[in-house]
This record gives structure tokens, sequence and C-alpha cells, in this order.
């Protein structure tokens, strides 16, 4: 339903991101929380390396610009394409980051995603939207809490 609603109010990106990846991205993860840590136990949270996060950097960076081409592309006159194209891009390695059960993932969700959402869907008056987002930046600082203590835990 998110993908109609986004659609209708211009944010194809948006729309994208909720009908194209989302779903597929949820199948994809949870055999990794399940059965992805040592002899096939429960994913332990970890911490990406400095070459690691460059990499993601990166990634991010490229990601942003492909999508805002294919948002000028394909729906040109959309609102707020580069907000929208960063919001995706950011989405998206925050989710594939999730996946892993890497902390970094929730500084995505905390900062590009949610805080960038909330001027998004605020600007596009999706104000019920917006809220959404700002309780999933709550939840975003009780994650990293709760993530750091699982990593001092480990680390012991």
């Amino acid at each position: 339903m998110f993908g109609f609603f986004f659609g209708s109010i211009g944010l194809p990106g948006q729309q994208w991101l909720n009908w194209g990846f989302f779903l597929f991205i949820q199948i994809w993860a949870w055999p990794y929380w399940a059965f992805g840590g040592k002899e096939k136990t429960v994913l332990t949270v970890t911490v990406l390396s400095f070459k690691t996060r460059i990499v993601a950097l990166s990634g991010l960076v490229l990601g942003i610009f492909v999508t805002y081409y294919f948002i000028d592309v394909l729906a040109p006159g959309s609102s707020y394409p580069l907000l929208d194209a960063t919001v995706v891009a950011s989405s998206i390695l925050a989710q594939l980051l999730l996946g892993r059960k890497n902390i970094e993932s929730w500084y995505l969700w905390l900062g590009p995603v949610n805080t960038l959402s909330i001027m998004l869907f605020f600007l596009a008056g999706a104000y019920t939207v917006m809220a959404l987002y700002i309780a999933f930046f709550v939840h975003a600082l009780f994650a990293i809490k709760n993530w750091s203590q699982s990593l001092n835990t480990i680390k012991k």
C-alpha cells in the first residue's frame, strides 16, 4: 500500500523501494539472522572493518547518483528527486547491513534514512508517514544502545 501512496504523492523512489526491494531483502536476511553465525547458530552483532566501511560509503554515494538518474529518467517531474534518491540508497545499504547484523546499519537508519525521511515526508505533506519515521528514529536510538551492549558482551 505504501508503494501506491508514494506514487500518488510524487515519490517514485519510495514507491520502487517498497515494491521492489523490501520484501525480497527480508526473505534474504532471515536465514542469516537465524543460521548465519558460527556452526549455523544465530548471527551475532558485528562491526564493519575500516575498508568495508569505505566500500559501503562509496557504494552509497554511487547508489544515490544511480537512483537519482533513474528517478530523473523514469519519473521526470517527481517531487524532491535528490532527497528521495538519498533515502532510497541509504535504505538499501542500511537494510543490507542489517541483514548481516552490522551495527553500522542503525547509524544509517538513524541518520540518512529516518532523519531525511522525516524531512522528505514533511515536505511532501505526508504527515502520518512522517510521524511513523519519527517513531523509527526513536527505535534506531534504542537499537544502537542495545546492539552496542551486545557488542560489549561479545568482547568480554
